[in-house]
């Protein structure tokens, strides 16, 4: 048997041990309002580099300064509670890691999911996963490669979490993308968000190449890894002035007594095909298996196979 993280279950919903109960549960039960964007992952898909470029793009290319200020302005909804929802500025963006069944919805509220292939994302959450201290978890890559091909870990089943949102991928307030596409075409995938978020937003960003340069070297692996910083989790506005479910997470880490967070770099490589680094041969044969298997007739797997990734 591998060994497991620190997880529990909220209303069918394998996630952290340290989020909020009432926090998550609020957030599966937020109702969308008309102005709402979402940026939709599964986790370590590519969600804070979408996050970056949206912020970026909103904000007319100016960086944000630290992990507060991106987290204030583009909430995670389980983590902080529905709470922090209402009182979200506009034009902002909400951040989620829930499958469509579950993600609030509205047909008026737009939707960016970015799906990344799942060996590149099999490895980036084993990392997260070990190097997030709540989680609690010592195991080895091949222990997390168990729990992650048999849909054990937070959040659920990667399969059934990608095929829900492909499914919706022609959905016209939803915009469908790759973490490959993303870096093999930073420029016109940012091209294609903005005009999701609206004409004028596209019409910016090729008017004002200034404006495109910023969101294009702030939304970088380099200037995320300097800003994305978790060691700023613990250097927090006083608890009372923290949403609820943070304010939860915040008082949890102190009874773990867990004090510092700056041995751990959220944003990691950012890279196709770490995969190769990891994965022995039975496990490659087993996860393409399986591949094939949940996501037989789409459009990904082709693409997998073009670049090398699905053997």
């Amino acid at each position: 048997m591998p060994k497991f993280p620190n997880y529990q279950t909220i209303d069918g919903l394998t996630i952290g041990a340290s989020y909020l109960p009432d926090a998550v549960r609020s957030a599966l039960a937020y109702k969308p309002q008309e102005d709402d964007l979402f940026v939709v992952t599964f986790p370590k898909s590519g969600t804070t580099w979408a996050q970056c470029i949206v912020y970026l793009i909103l904000n007319k290319g100016k960086p944000y300064e630290n992990l507060h200020e991106l987290m204030a302005k583009f909430p995670y909804i389980e983590l902080f509670g529905a709470d922090a929802m209402e009182k979200l500025p506009r034009p902002e963006a909400i951040k989620t890691h829930l499958d469509f069944k579950r993600t609030p919805y509205s047909p008026s509220a737009k939707y960016i999911h970015v799906v990344r292939n799942p060996k590149d994302t099999c490895v980036s959450f084993y990392h997260h996963t070990l190097n997030i201290i709540p989680y609690e978890f010592d195991g080895t890559f091949d222990d997390f490669f168990e729990i992650f091909i048999n849909g054990q870990n937070d959040y659920g089943d990667y399969f059934e979490h990608t095929l829900s949102w492909y499914e919706h991928r022609n959905d016209p307030n939803v915009l469908f993308l790759t973490y490959e596409e993303l870096k093999s075409d930073t420029r016109n995938s940012i091209l294609k968000m903005a005009k999701f978020l609206g004409d004028e937003y596209e019409k910016m960003l090729i008017e004002n190449p200034d404006i495109m340069e910023n969101v294009l070297k702030y939304s970088s692996i380099e200037e995320m890894r300097k800003i994305v910083r978790m060691d700023q989790l613990t250097q927090h506005p006083p608890l009372e002035l923290l949403p609820s479910g943070l304010r939860h997470m915040m008082k949890y880490m102190q009874e773990k007594n867990i004090t510092s967070l700056s041995n751990f770099e959220f944003v990691r490589k950012g890279v196709v095909g770490d995969w190769k680094n990891h994965f022995n041969k039975e496990q490659v044969k087993k996860l393409d298996d399986k591949t094939r298997e949940k996501l037989a007739g789409t459009d990904l797997l082709k693409y997998w196979q073009k670049l090398g990734i699905l053997e």
